[in-house]
């Protein structure tokens, strides 16, 4: 594993004359990944959105977590703007009496995919190494439900949460909003939308590689465009299944990136997969949280791929990103 904040992995187009191949800059244990990837293909435009997420489903269930032990598990619905939200709050061990940090998690998916069990692992192992009570909470997929069903979905879950932390064994006012991938994004949506509403509640957000947007220019997008298990083309299309229209990436409840001002957002935890179309434009977003006065550390995890922190049962550099983060809740929340 490197750190880094800065853009320092080869261009790389497989096969192309001249450019370095996946076996130049990625790790073996993620090109192990690709290889399970390209056999088994579950991002495939021709599936259902219904056989899209049972193949995400299966596939990250092949490569997830090893389940870490907490004291409980519980499954609730939130009371939601169009019906109940899906919920699972994974609680550590903990001394009798004692409130403990809350995160509500957003997984990942396009905006299409992703569940609560597909992110099990992940969010046990975040609850163990953390000391945080961390509530996994679903929210509306499209194409069935276009934005902006998502982002109201996921704001009325942290609002629920902070309004019954004390119920579920925790401290209101150490109230995390983390995310993965879409989930990330969600994240640093609703910590903006809750900042100019003028609810401060937020104590610190976990963006994992989160999908905030762009405001072009991105080199990333061009090196990392092919051979990398995820492509332009591909975030394309999520955004045609998720929008209305087009036009609705403009707005900073789907580009966080585009908000007018990064004043007065919580603190934040970053991390960047170093061969990921994202990642100018995550960094990007780190700059403009730490010009703006937001206390922020960025950490990249070079020789691996988009989304590989849910892949942590084949791919190690995961584990030490999921690990990184659950020390990282540990010393902010914990002064």
């Amino acid at each position: 594993m490197s750190k880094s904040n800065e853009n320092t992995g080869p261009a790389a187009f497989p096969g192309s004359d001249g450019k370095e191949s996946s076996t130049d800059i990625l790790d073996a244990q993620t090109r192990s990944v690709l290889a399970m990837i390209e056999r088994d293909p579950f991002l495939n435009l021709d599936m259902t959105p219904k056989e899209m997420r049972q193949a995400f489903d299966r596939f990250y269930d092949q490569i997830g977590y090893p389940a870490l032990p907490v004291a409980q598990v519980s499954n609730f619905p939130i009371p939601g703007p169009a019906g109940p939200i899906a919920a699972r709050a994974y609680t550590p061990q903990a001394d009798a009496g004692r409130a403990l940090p809350v995160m509500v998690f957003f997984h990942g998916g396009g905006m299409m995919m992703g569940s609560l069990d597909a992110y099990d692992g992940l969010c046990r192992r975040l609850a163990h190494n953390s000391g945080c009570i961390i509530v996994s909470a679903s929210y509306r997929l499209a194409p069935e439900n276009k934005f902006p069903a998502a982002v109201e979905d996921a704001l009325a879950a942290v609002q629920w949460t902070h309004d019954n932390a004390e119920t579920l064994g925790g401290d209101a006012a150490r109230l995390v909003v983390g995310g993965e991938s879409g989930g990330g994004y969600l994240a640093a949506a609703v910590t903006q939308i809750l900042r100019d509403k003028g609810d401060d509640y937020i104590a610190f957000q976990l963006l994992i590689n989160p999908a905030i947007g762009t405001r072009g220019g991105s080199a990333s997008m061009e090196k990392y465009a092919r051979g990398f298990f995820f492509e332009p083309e591909m975030l394309d299309w999520f955004y045609t299944q998720y929008l209305n229209d087009m036009e609705q990436l403009r707005d900073p409840r789907v580009s966080p990136i585009l908000a007018d001002r990064f004043e007065g957002l919580p603190p934040a935890f970053i991390i960047v997969a170093g061969v990921d179309i994202l990642r100018n434009d995550i960094e990007l977003y780190s700059r403009l949280l730490a010009e703006a006065g937001v206390p922020v550390k960025t950490s990249t995890y070079e020789g691996t791929i988009h989304g590989f922190t849910v892949m942590g049962g084949l791919i190690d550099a995961g584990v030490r990103a999921v690990d990184e983060c659950a020390e990282t809740l540990r010393d902010s929340l914990n002064p």
